[in-house]
């Protein structure tokens, strides 16, 4: 099959089975908006797309934990590339579990300096500790969302800074649900995209299995609940024990997602997922399993798009219960990109491997890769 009649049947089998079409549309990072192609007119549930392979490829660690404020853990990574820094909010906490929220700064993205603590507990609702932070730059001001516990409760607090640095608190903006609501008993792990609407994803706490949530807002200070968005996976799946908030990305005028999937107590995984609203979304499966000994539990990625088309996801693992760090994974987007054939390539074996199964679709797969001049690989 050459790639020419490789795009025609990708193309016919998409507009017949999915009804969806491709557009171009337009970048800004700052605010989690970048280029790349979008998914029309879909409608109905979410269905299960498995992806064969891992898309990310390790770059190894690069924001260990300690010394200081953050000498038993580094986590919850939240990067932009600002220019031509980038930047990195994150939390530390000390072995006595006291957490504030650290910034460090890199050239390249993979050599980081630590800049000390921009964030620490002033507030009765934030008393416990201060952590998971979210910043995006909303034209030349810094909004961060990060989540407060009082010993009791976990909310989500917002900060606004001129530089990054300093910091002036705003408060709580989102707190935990009604009795009976999904999130009632406390909210956590807050994702942030401004695309002109505030959508907040965030996970639900102190609850088994944890779920994600959407909140909208017109200013990003106060909330609407929008419900859950995505539930954990039907038994046997990786992540049928429950997911938690990932890092969010728009592209064109779809979002994608690099979300933390639950296997077991000792097991998390990260894995891909897209949406045309924010609201109803398509898994995309695996993007990046665990590496014993030193990686056992993968969480709380963020992602930075880079020039040439490629993701760069900063997530943390650790090896025990406590020992969180800072790693680096890149790859290809899971969406095409703008003049790539290599989109439909994917969206054929995600149709195969539903009409045709897993066996097909592997050997489909293997195909491709062993016949580079047949089509272009993602």
């Amino acid at each position: 099959m050459t790639e020419r009649h490789l795009r025609t049947a990708a193309s016919i089998l998409i507009a017949v089975l999915v009804g969806h079409a491709v557009a171009a549309a337009s970048v800004s990072h700052g605010n989690g908006l970048v280029a790349g192609y979008r998914l029309r007119d879909s409608s109905g549930p979410s269905t299960v797309v498995p992806r064969i392979g891992n898309l990310l490829t390790r770059q190894g660690l690069v924001l260990p934990s300690g010394p200081g404020f953050d000498s038993l853990q580094a986590g919850n990574p939240s990067v932009l590339l600002d220019g031509n820094v980038y930047k990195m909010w994150y939390f530390g906490c000390n072995p006595s579990y006291s957490c504030e929220i650290g910034y460090a700064t890199s050239g390249n993205g993979r050599n980081w300096t630590k800049q000390g603590i921009v964030l620490f507990p002033t507030l009765p609702e934030e008393a416990q500790l201060v952590a998971y932070p979210e910043v995006r730059k909303i034209g030349s001001t810094y909004q961060m969302w990060y989540d407060g516990f009082d010993g009791a409760t976990h909310r989500i607090l917002e900060a606004s800074s001129p530089d990054g640095r300093n910091w002036t608190k705003h408060g709580v903006v989102l707190d935990a649900g009604p009795a009976g609501s999904p999130d009632s008993r406390g909210v956590t792990v807050p994702r942030v995209v401004f695309d002109g609407t505030y959508r907040m994803w965030y996970t639900t706490a102190s609850v088994s299995p944890p779920s994600i949530l959407l909140a909208t807002s017109a200013d990003g200070l106060v909330w609407t609940r929008r419900g859950v968005v995505l539930a954990a996976a039907p038994p046997g799946a990786f992540d049928s024990s429950g997911v938690q908030t990932g890092a969010v990305l728009r592209i064109g005028g779809s979002y994608g997602m690099v979300y933390d999937g639950i296997s077991n107590a000792s097991t998390e995984r990260l894995f891909y997922a897209v949406s045309t609203d924010g609201v109803s979304w398509v898994r995309l499966g695996l993007a990046l399993d665990g590496l014993p000994p030193s990686e056992n539990l993968l969480s709380q990625p963020s992602v930075v798009a880079l020039s040439n088309g490629s993701w760069a996801v900063y997530y943390v693992a650790r090896a025990g219960v406590s020992d969180l760090q800072i790693y680096l994974a890149e790859g290809p987007s899971p969406l095409p990109a703008a003049g790539s054939s290599g989109g439909n390539a994917y969206v054929f074996i995600a149709i195969v491997l539903l009409i045709g199964g897993a066996a097909v679709a592997t050997a489909l797969f293997v195909f491709l890769l062993r016949s580079p001049r047949r089509i272009a690989r993602p």
